[in-house]
């Protein structure tokens, strides 16, 4: 399609290789070309392709944010996902929208790998913006993605930094990375994994939400340091696939994240899905500031493999948040190679309008010390330290405590939950300090369960 003739159509939606019906993506086209030069202009722009989408030398796609359905330059990122495991392995998308619904995409399955390439000087720009592929993607140094309020990056392999020439996937680096951390929200998907190499950050206090869609964050090299930042950070995997396995630790190697937002909704949370950690020899987790106390949330079934060791300053740890009045509640295992070491970060304790009841949380590492709070209303609490001393800190509280539930006229009390305290290993000590608070009470309804085993020193104080 010439220039002249885009901009005598001059659209409001303008879908190129795809249709949009309701909440779905149909894609038809296997290539989607935008020559040289060329500017395509509307209030949203989707370019969707089978195989490839290449944006041309100078090729510009903006959208305006003005269109038939939404006479506003405020958005949110618009989620192109995949509803089965054959459209995952087809089906390049290109988005620069202010389009506030959740489209999934469907296509056809082509034998060769979808491709999705911004030559040099393209710019793709609007409020809300996704670069998606399946496949590869393969952006100039000079190209430009400007997303004002919200971007996201999908493809296999995001590489954030400058990494040897043999290793695969999408570099992120210079001034595309710097443009990214501007964005008000972030989303970087990553089908396989994120490497990290040298020292580097994404987001900062202008982020008010980073979502992590990946299997593994990993370190590609010793001395490489990934820094994360931004009101509220998501982890999750919404590919399928096995379980993650962390390799070795690199020296020198860091991952930290900093949740900097004091809404009851901001913190950490760690989503669906089998992920790990890998490579990072220190993980550090800063989740909270200001008067709120923090969460730590894990949601849904999930487990979390770290190949370091772990410190996170987080004032409370916990099971699912509320979120439209439904719970989604964890089956969550973390468990941490080195040691790990939970204390409080503000020292406020979070307000209980975010919190539901059930589910369970269980968290091993060599050798572990927890002091703050885990809260799971008639739930589970297990800690274990494999190889060394479980120690329960002075201002450790596990509550699973029986909740207490509304319903009509009528007060609902559920049973008090389980806490288990587990030291595996011979001579060990299973210390809990004075001041240290485990509470399965249940009012009127039946008290839960303490469990604690030690094959060594089993060290009360006075709890």
């Amino acid at each position: 399609m010439s220039q002249a003739k885009i901009d005598e159509i001059a659209p409001g939606d303008l879908h190129l290789g795809a249709n949009v019906a309701g909440n779905s993506l149909v894609t038809h086209a296997n290539t989607v070309t935008v020559d040289p030069n060329v500017t395509v202009k509307a209030g949203t722009v989707i370019l969707s392709a089978n195989d490839t989408i290449t944006l041309g030398t100078g090729a510009k796609v903006e959208a305006t944010g003005l269109n038939a359905r939404q006479a506003s330059t405020e958005s949110r990122v618009l989620d192109i996902s995949r509803a089965t495991a054959s459209a995952d392995s087809s089906g390049s998308t290109l988005v620069a929208s202010v389009q506030s619904t959740t489209l999934t995409r469907s296509g056809s399955v082509l034998t060769t790998g979808p491709q999705l390439t911004l030559d040099p000087l393209s710019v793709v720009s609007g409020s809300s913006v996704v670069v998606d592929t399946t496949g590869a993607l393969i952006v100039d140094p000079s190209a430009q993605v400007l997303g004002s309020t919200d971007t996201k990056i999908g493809t296999q392999t995001i590489v954030i930094g400058q990494a040897p020439s043999s290793a695969p996937g999408f570099r992120l680096t210079g001034n595309l990375l710097n443009a990214l951390s501007q964005s008000k929200s972030i989303s970087l998907q990553g089908y396989q994994k994120i490497v990290t190499y040298g020292i580097q950050s994404l987001g900062g206090t202008q982020t008010e939400r980073l979502r992590l869609d990946t299997p593994t964050l990993a370190a590609g090299a010793p001395g490489s340091t990934l820094t994360l930042s931004a009101n509220r950070v998501d982890w999750l995997r919404s590919s399928a696939g096995s379980t993650p396995t962390p390799g070795a630790a690199l020296a020198g190697s860091q991952l930290t994240i900093n949740t900097t937002g004091s809404k009851s909704t901001d913190g950490l949370t760690i989503g669906v899905g089998d992920k790990s950690v890998d490579g990072f020899a220190d993980v550090a987790f800063n989740v909270g500031s200001g008067t709120e106390g923090s969460r730590l949330s894990f949601e849904a079934k999930s487990s979390l493999s770290i190949g370091g060791n772990l410190v996170a300053k987080v004032d409370q740890v916990q099971s699912g948040l509320i979120v439209d009045k439904a719970v989604v509640l964890a089956d969550a295992n973390v468990a941490v190679a080195g040691t790990a070491t939970f204390s409080r970060k503000t020292g406020q304790t979070p307000s209980e309008a975010n919190e539901g009841a059930g589910g369970r949380i269980a968290i091993s590492a060599s050798s572990l010390s927890f002091d703050s709070i885990a809260k799971i209303p008639s739930g589970e609490i297990a800690l274990t330290s494999t190889s060394g001393n479980l120690t329960l800190g002075s201002q450790a509280a596990l509550n699973v405590a029986g909740y207490e539930s509304p319903i009509f006229d009528q007060r609902i009390e559920l049973a008090g939950g389980k806490v288990s305290l587990n030291v595996a290993a011979t001579g060990a000590t299973l210390k809990v300090a004075d001041g240290a608070v485990i509470d399965v009470s249940a009012g009127k309804n039946t008290a839960g369960t303490v469990e604690l085993r030690s094959r060594g020193v089993l060290d009360l104080g006075r709890t």
